[in-house]
């Protein structure tokens, strides 16, 4: 599967310009970070290591997921309906196009997105909790993973 694929976490991850989401949709407020703990937190790490944004390597590594797997990359990023997220999500969308990924934007009632969380019918969720933005654009997020994800998850995964 897709999220499990060395190569399609490293196409997402490096296609994600978040440099460009802070300053499209920041409002001069946000600065970008690459972790969830701001510098005064005593967890901030100098360099967590995190890899940035590299648009050839995006595309190198989406190809090379593409060569390894047949198919082409992609998935659905699914988010609350009514959430002011939307925006962040087509801008994310478009950023990952350019890198040969196809990411389709959905909505869903919030507590029907809960309950997916709850029981593990989702890989990923990210939430606005806090005031700084992780890498995605997003504030700070967490992963549900399923110990069965082939049991658990919907045939498209909500991120």
């Amino acid at each position: 599967m897709a999220r499990t694929h060395l190569d399609a976490r490293k196409a997402v991850i490096v296609s994600t310009d978040s440099a460009s989401v802070v300053s499209t949709l920041g409002n001069a407020i946000l600065n970008t970070t690459d972790q969830p703990f701001s510098e005064t937190n005593p967890y901030h790490q100098s360099d967590p290591l995190y890899a940035s944004y590299n648009a050839e390597e995006a595309k190198n590594a989406a190809q090379r997921y593409t060569a390894t797997t047949g198919k082409p990359l992609q998935f659905t990023l699914t988010l609350f309906a009514g959430s002011n997220g939307l925006e962040i999500a087509q801008l994310l969308q478009a950023q990952w196009k350019q890198a040969g990924i196809e990411a389709q934007v959905s909505a869903i009632e919030q507590a029907e997105g809960i309950g997916d969380v709850i029981f593990g019918r989702t890989e990923h969720c990210s939430t606005r909790t806090s005031a700084t933005p992780t890498r995605t654009g997003s504030t700070r997020s967490g992963t549900r993973r399923s110990p069965r994800p082939s049991d658990s998850c919907r045939s498209t995964s909500r991120t």
